[in-house]
């Protein structure tokens, strides 16, 4: 699972604005993901609404944006933690034009980045690439999570759901919310499957996982469960506890401002991103089970 794409200088060539993606850990290995189905790229498109493609019922959960590159059909994963949409190169670093995509219609110019390692195609279908924060955040953007749709500039109403402010840090979205109760400060990551909460112990019955992070650096992270509360709103979430995390903490350092953790996909039903600096999120009704509330 790419669980995470994060800003950060932990890579050999910065991007222009001194902050390049950077994928921080992997921690579910991989699945075959052959029965997930082709896109139609030839049905009729909408250059305001994409019909987003899921992964159900494997984990890890990600969602992936069609487009088509060189004629052919292809993926970006949807993570609202990169600052920029990016395509993997070979390159050594960071290139300022590496390729268009038809998006939404559109034919768009993508930056490359060449520090990210591959992703493992889905259903037969490359993963090309990053659909990050610079094409969430410049326009009015819904994310339906359990609809598995991306609609730019939606029709009033904003979805059922708690309203907060956000701050907008490096292109990154960060929220207050708590987990089990706790203050915590969290980045908003439709790249990370689960929620993460950094620096705390694993609770009884928590799994753990083994893996390593971007650079290789060795991790350990649990799974199990936790409360999420998001201004009058709680659900009981999956979260993935991280006793320590070095590229996080890190990270935060980079940014100036306190992490303590991830906002992830699980955790959403839909999400409204709106210019006044405000969010509405609509929790899932449960997460914690043995099946996903987002997966219809």
């Amino acid at each position: 699972m790419h669980a995470l794409l994060l800003l950060s200088v932990f890579a050999c060539s910065p991007a222009p604005s001194g902050t390049v993606p950077v994928d921080p850990v992997d921690p579910v290995d991989p699945v075959d993901t052959a029965s997930v189905p082709v896109p139609d790229t030839a049905a009729a498109c909408d250059p305001d609404v994409i019909e987003l493609v899921g992964n159900p019922p494997l984990d890890p959960v990600a969602l992936y944006v069609p487009v088509v590159r060189a004629g052919a059909p292809a993926y970006l994963h949807l993570d609202s933690a990169a600052s920029a949409s990016v395509l993997l190169t070979d390159a050594s670093g960071w290139v300022d034009d590496a390729g268009t995509v038809t998006l939404a219609c559109e034919d768009v110019h993508l930056p490359g980045y060449g520090a990210l390692g591959a992703l493992a195609p889905v259903g037969g279908v490359d993963v090309i690439g990053y659909l990050g924060a610079d094409r969430l955040l410049d326009r009015v953007t819904l994310i339906d999570v359990g609809g598995r749709r991306l609609v730019w500039d939606p029709p009033a109403p904003r979805p059922d759901g708690v309203t907060v402010p956000y701050d907008e840090v490096q292109g990154a979205m960060l929220i207050d919310a708590t987990f089990a109760g706790a203050p915590v400060r969290l980045l908003v990551d439709t790249g990370a499957g689960h929620s993460l909460w950094l620096g705390v112990e694993p609770e009884p019955g928590d799994v753990p996982i083994t893996t390593a992070d971007s650079l290789g650096n060795p991790l350990t992270v649990y799974l199990g469960t936790a409360t999420l509360g998001v201004g009058a709103a709680s659900a009981e979430v999956r979260m993935l506890r991280a006793p320590d995390f070095p590229l996080l903490d890190a990270l935060a350092e980079q940014m100036g401002t306190p992490i303590d953790g991830l906002l992830g996909l699980t955790s959403l039903d839909a999400l409204w991103i709106d210019l006044d600096g405000t969010l509405t999120l609509r929790l899932p009704e449960d997460t914690a089970g043995p099946e996903v509330a987002w997966i219809r």
